[in-house]
């Protein structure tokens, strides 16, 4: 071998091996994830999805782009634990506001014990890869490898503790739809327990 394909071959050994080891330290933050408990807490809607689209707004505008809320919540108070739900709607929001072309927006709705949020982005939409691997625990196509889906492996996980789940899809004519479930209780519901 000549001295520059030796140089280039080391290059990508270390690479590589730097690539591992974020891989490694993402596979311990999603056992600890794993081991985060709920804590419910009295929570007033729509004040509370009210205050983070507020919070999320504010990102929004510093890349000039806007947020559209549509809110299909009565004024109530339902049990949930706020820290997940904002952690999950943030990492969600992050990944829409990069692929955005303008806007991302947020259709919130509540029956009795579920709560429904859709973020949906006006960019170019999920590609079909990405929609059959859905189920892979970390999926990317940023072929940068700076983003390996430990967003949304993460989101995953923490909407399964909360009773339930992230769904993607595309929807026409704008982009990338990520449906989100949590499972709320309510004052009769806590009773019952």
């Amino acid at each position: 071998m000549d001295e520059q394909k030796i140089v280039r071959t080391i290059t990508n050994i270390g690479i590589t091996a730097k690539r591992l080891e974020r891989y490694t330290d993402y596979i311990r933050d999603l056992h600890a994830i794993e081991e985060t408990q709920i804590s419910y807490e009295n929570t007033v809607l729509p004040d509370f999805l009210k205050d983070v689209s507020d919070a999320f707004s504010v990102v929004a505008n510093q890349h000039n782009k806007r947020i559209e809320c549509v809110y299909h919540v009565p004024v109530c108070k339902v049990y949930l634990d706020k820290e997940l739900v904002f952690r999950v709607l943030e990492n969600i929001f992050v990944n829409a506001l990069r692929y955005a072309k303008e806007s991302v927006r947020f259709t919130y709705t509540l029956d009795r014990t579920t709560l429904t949020i859709k973020i949906v982005d006006d960019g170019e939409g999920f590609s079909d890869k990405l929609l059959q691997k859905t189920e892979t625990l970390f999926y990317s196509e940023d072929t940068t490898g700076e983003h390996i889906g430990l967003g949304l492996a993460t989101s995953r996980i923490l909407c399964q503790k909360h009773g339930g789940e992230i769904t993607l899809c595309n929807e026409a004519p704008l982009g990338a739809c990520v449906g989100i479930t949590f499972s709320v209780r309510r004052d009769s519901d806590s009773k019952n327990s």
